[in-house]
């Protein structure tokens, strides 16, 4: 029982991981099932050997389980952003407004705070797109 929660746990990591990447390159989150997996498979088992190349395809890496990774994820950093700035004594908000070039007005929000005495952290809390500017 013990090696099979274990297995499932790095099975998940692994998830994780491959979810992480393809939110961070901006990639369709179909590409782990279409793409990264074979790879990994065809890489595993030119160099490991068959067995691990088997342990590589019980990889979560559908479509809906890297949304569902991504969605976690980003939700995990939102709360830790929160939970440190209320921690902090001091903040300070900076707001962008631009038009891009297809005239969508976005709205940035960024923060700066201390926290356990560091000089500054630095998030951005949202990005707010708005309607198109009619001329």
């Amino acid at each position: 029982m013990a090696k099979f929660v274990n297995t499932d746990k790095k099975l998940v990591k692994a998830s994780y991981l491959a979810s992480y990447r393809i939110a961070k390159e901006g990639k369709p989150h179909t590409i782990g099932e279409t793409l990264l997996l074979p790879v990994a498979k065809n890489m595993v088992e030119a160099v490991l050997g068959e067995k691990a190349a088997k342990e590589i395809e019980k990889i979560p890496l559908s479509n809906d389980t890297v949304k569902r990774r991504i969605v976690k994820m980003s939700l995990s950093i939102e709360e830790q952003l929160l939970l440190q700035l209320c921690e902090s004594n001091y903040f300070a908000l900076q707001v962008d407004e631009s038009i891009d070039i297809t005239n969508m007005v976005q709205l940035l929000v960024f923060i700066s705070f201390d926290y356990q005495n560091k000089k500054c952290s630095k998030g951005r809390i949202f990005i707010l797109q708005t309607s198109s500017i009619k001329h």
